[in-house]
């Protein structure tokens, strides 16, 4: 009878845990990078398509970085996105910024220093 109580608490413990995971992803669900913010013509998915199309053009090696984080209007109303790549191996110089304009879809490559 002593075992009982701690088993029956683990058993629901493990249950609650599990109810609570996803095991499939559902299909009715939009990830966050296909949200357009208010005002957006680009969702961040589209703007960090467009930064990595220029970075490879500038002959960036992007396996070499960190998944992009992208932010619209970061510091300015200014209808322009900016993707962050940090790179995988933490020392100064290593991460560059690309600028996308909402509205037009022009770039402009920032590198580290």
């Amino acid at each position: 009878m002593s075992i009982f109580k701690p088993l029956c608490l683990g058993l629901l413990a493990g249950a609650l845990a599990l109810a609570g995971c996803k095991h499939s992803p559902d299909a009715t669900q939009t990830s966050a990078l296909d949200v357009k913010p208010e005002g957006a013509r680009l969702s961040a998915a589209d703007a960090i398509r467009i930064a990595k199309q220029t970075a490879e053009h500038q002959g960036v090696a992007l396996r070499n970085y960190k998944e992009p984080e992208a932010h619209y209007e970061f510091t300015r109303k200014d209808h322009s996105w900016w993707i962050f790549f940090d790179g995988r191996v933490a020392m100064p110089g290593n991460h560059f910024a690309v600028s996308v304009d909402d509205r037009t879809g022009g770039t402009h490559f920032i590198p580290g220093r």
